[in-house]
Parts: structure tokens; sequence; C-alpha cells
């Protein structure tokens, strides 16, 4: 098995590496093209990757490339954690919040793929399970902010 890493390479530009599972063996650089801090994860098919990147305007986005040469890079405008679909065509992300939408990797339009009530949750974390099901964890942050006015310390 590989896994991948994006690491900080000695010369301070961020790399998109694969090495063996069991730590064997050297890591080979498979991009540093707008690499950004992040994650990088091979397609469920093995044939293509995506990773953190950026634009000409430092923005957040998300790339696409062939698996392991990092030929044929296509970049969306999703500058959060992406998940790959189960049959490899798409990347789910969340996009406001509040519900999961699909980027498919051809270039075709995204869709929302959940529509959850405005209920003022927001999604905090999702996975596809290998048959296609998705499971989707969603809350709420309540905060309280409480001010004590005049107290005094303690004498000791």
């Amino acid at each position: 098995g590989q896994q991948l890493t994006i690491v900080d390479a000695a010369s301070g530009v961020p790399t998109v590496s694969v090495r063996a599972i069991d730590g064997g063996g050297e890591a080979r650089d498979i991009t540093t093209d707008r690499v950004r801090p992040g994650r990088a994860q091979v397609s469920p098919d093995g044939r293509r990757l995506a990773y953190s990147s950026y634009d000409d305007q430092r923005r957040p986005t998300t790339t696409v490339c062939d698996f392991p040469s990092c030929a044929s890079p296509r970049t969306f405008p999703i500058g959060g954690t992406v998940r790959w679909t189960p049959d490899s065509k798409g990347l789910a992300y969340v996009p406001a919040s509040s519900d999961i939408s699909i980027q498919p990797v051809d270039g075709s339009a995204a869709r929302q793929l959940t529509h959850f009530p405005a209920d003022g949750q927001q999604v905090w974390g999702a996975a596809f399970a290998p048959d296609g099901r998705l499971a989707v964890g969603r809350a709420s942050i309540k905060n309280n902010i409480i001010l004590f006015r005049g107290l005094k310390r303690p004498a000791r």
C-alpha cells in the first residue's frame, strides 16, 4: 500500500508525496504545483488524486489529476475538505456548512446532494460507505457568555 502526504519540503515548497505505508523506501514527490497544506487523497478506483491547492489569486481550491503521474490537472473552486464519491466520479464537499454538494470531476456543474432543513445545524463530517450510502454528522453550537462584575478576590 501507499501513503499520501502533503509536506513542506526542505526547499520550503509544499509537495504532495507518496511512500509505502510501512515507511520503507524514499518518498516520491508527485507534484508541487500550487500545493497548499491540507489533504491529498486517491480516488477509490486508484486513477485520480485530489489535493488542496490555490488559484492565481491564492484562493483555496482543489486540484484533481491522474494518479500517480499528476497529468491532466483540473482545478475546482472548492476550498474545504473534500471526499471522493464511491464511484470516483465526483468530489463531495460542504459549500456553506449546512448541506453537501457533489462536484463531478468531468467539469460539469456541481449539484446539491443533501437538502437538510434550515434548522441552524451544520454539517460537521460525512463519509460514504462503499455501497454509496452517506453518513452525515450534523450539530449546532450554542455558546453562552456570562460577565461577572464587582467580584473580589478572597483574602489569603
